[in-house]
């Protein structure tokens, strides 16, 4: 759980700090572009995008893209003037499932006129941290978001799973305990083998993070 708040907690931080400089408040495309390539190039793991309150943005690759993020749940609350770490979705850009860094870009009147924003890869990020802790055969790690869609996942084709509906009723009952509480332990069947998963919730993303012991 460290080690991914903190990945996507500094994403966060360097879009904040590039909000407030003149290039951002002007909304100008041409000038923000290059400040985001350069964070992208740095990261590898992510795509940067630049949004207008319309919902239209821009990213690094397509420019002035023809989606539009007005719909995406966490829009509203960065149009708000809130930073937005951790919501799942599936990226308009690259079809991949990614984690939603997103930061408001106030005027001089103190007035939200742009969004800063990065989709994190979740399979990259994944396997970073798989990198990162190895576990033994018998052990895995996952987290959940808020409505039970799967984040990270050691077993990367897990990614972006609805943990919530999909899989055995021992398992979906599981994901349910692991959701309505902020830490814990819960014990279920998944294909004939018992898993124990110890869970806690981060401070950060809001995503219960787990790790799962077989036998």
């Amino acid at each position: 759980m460290a080690l991914a708040d903190s990945r996507l907690w500094d994403i966060a931080t360097t879009l904040e700090v590039l909000a407030m400089t003149s290039e951002a408040k002007d909304g100008d495309w041409e000038q923000i572009q290059p400040l985001l390539t350069g964070l992208e190039q740095r990261s590898g793991q992510a795509r940067f995008w630049y949004a207008l309150p319309d919902g239209s943005y821009y990213t690094t690759v397509d420019n002035l893209t023809t989606a539009n993020l007005a719909s995406r749940p966490y829009f509203p609350d960065v149009l708000a003037g809130n930073t937005s770490i951790g919501s799942v979705v599936v990226s308009h850009s690259t079809g991949r499932t990614t984690g939603i860094v997103a930061v408001p870009i106030f005027d001089t009147t103190g007035n939200v006129s742009g969004v800063l924003g990065s989709s994190v890869y979740l399979d990259s990020l994944s396997l970073d941290l798989s990198r990162s802790l190895p576990l033994p055969e018998t052990m895995s790690f996952f987290a959940l978001e808020r409505d039970g869609l799967t984040a990270l996942h050691s077993r990367s084709e897990q990614i972006g799973r609805l943990a919530i509906e999909q899989g055995t009723p021992s398992e979906v009952e599981a994901v349910r305990a692991i959701l309505a509480q902020d830490e814990g332990q819960v014990t279920f069947s998944s294909e004939g083998v018992q898993q124990t998963v110890t869970f806690r919730t981060s401070p950060v993303t809001g995503w219960k993070y787990a790790i799962g012991l077989e036998g």
